[in-house]
């Protein structure tokens, strides 16, 4: 019983310290703005957005929305590109989810104000948007 509670504690301490991790190079980092669209990412991109204009704070209503994100690959490879979605205020992390050669994601959020952290081993192209942005219209590469 006691190894169990021991394990159960290190499981937490590990999650809270990659989180952890995970925010202080979100803020080390220079970002690009949300939407960005075709931006050219080697290594690691942080995206966020600046000034979302959620519902008013009196209304009751939270705004549900998604954040897509679209990766483009040259060529055959099909390297795994990790994505995190976080809460600007550093309360919510989503992931990390791995996408592999030209895929998406779209992850719904809430009103706040939300970010994103792209990590490859290859070159990718990257667009981030929210829905209540309208999105890039017509997607560089058509074999998404």
């Amino acid at each position: 019983m006691k190894r169990k509670k021991t394990d159960l504690i290190m499981k937490k301490l590990i999650t809270f310290l990659m989180i952890l991790a995970l925010g202080a190079g979100v803020h080390l980092q220079a970002s690009k703005p949300i939407p960005s669209y075709n931006i050219l990412v080697r290594n690691e991109a942080n995206f966020q957005e600046k000034h979302h204009n959620g519902n008013a704070p009196n209304s009751g209503m939270k705004e549900k929305r998604d954040m897509i994100v679209v990766i483009q690959v040259a060529g055959p490879s099909k390297a795994p590109v990790t994505i995190w979605f976080y809460s600007l205020d550093m309360q919510d992390y989503l992931g990390p989810y791995i996408l592999l050669g030209n895929d998406q994601i779209s992850v719904p959020i809430d009103d706040r104000n939300w970010g994103t952290v792209v990590q490859c081993t290859d070159e990718v192209i990257v667009s981030v948007w929210t829905d209540d942005e309208g999105g890039p219209g017509v997607v560089a590469n058509e074999n998404l």
